[in-house]
């Protein structure tokens, strides 16, 4: 996929300072933890006898957990650069009507990630 012009002046030469094998290690780990969280939520989702009282609460806590994995692994593979691979910034801009720059368009991607990885 290609990069708009505007990622490649909003990217920066900056990497993480993890090494590339605990990178790999916790990507892996992030993503069987999406995978068991939302197993487990979907099981309980299909088993009404699950979702019972006490039970409802760790439905919640399960999608909360697949929330939380999620922001996570974007944080750690840099959100800039997911957001500009997928040029997420160019398509939020084309749902909002082209309101926003491409500047500002990803600065509003990057802080609601910012905000998902605060509140779960």
């Amino acid at each position: 996929m290609q990069t708009a012009p505007s990622c490649i002046v909003i990217l920066d030469d900056h990497h993480s300072k993890l090494q590339v094998a605990q990178a790999v290690g916790l990507i892996i780990f992030a993503s069987l933890s999406m995978i068991a969280a939302s197993f487990v939520a979907m099981l309980m989702y299909k088993n009404k006898q699950l979702m019972l009282h006490p039970n409802k609460l760790i439905f919640y806590m399960c999608i909360s957990e697949a929330i939380a994995a999620n922001a996570s692994l974007y944080a750690l593979i840099s959100n800039k650069w997911v957001i500009c691979y997928f040029n997420l910034n160019e398509l939020y801009r084309a749902t909002t009507f082209n309101v926003l720059t491409a500047e500002e368009s990803f600065n509003t991607l990057r802080r609601s990630n910012n905000t998902m990885i605060s509140y779960f």
